[in-house]
């Protein structure tokens, strides 16, 4: 096969993908708002933090709250940030 051949193959190959796959849809539902941040499981997460680090303090915040992984790790980075 000649190279240009392969090359426009490969290109409407992609395209249709990309079509297919929907890009700039926009009836997704957006993220919910992130859960308010507890004091008390952050000053547990500030304690682990330096012991066994960033996934040991997101753990921490995840037990003592219930929350998911987006909304500890959300309030893991505010400890980072100060």
């Amino acid at each position: 096969m000649e190279t240009p051949a392969v090359v426009a193959i490969a290109a409407g190959a992609f395209l249709a993908g990309w079509i297919l796959r929907g890009r700039g849809r926009t009836d997704e539902a957006p993220l919910p708002p992130p859960a308010p941040i507890d004091p008390k499981a952050i000053e547990l997460a500030r304690s682990v933090l330096p012991i066994e680090g960033k996934i040991g303090a997101i753990k921490a915040y995840r037990e003592a709250t219930g929350c998911g992984l987006r909304d500890a790790k959300l309030a893991v980075d505010t400890i980072d940030d100060r």
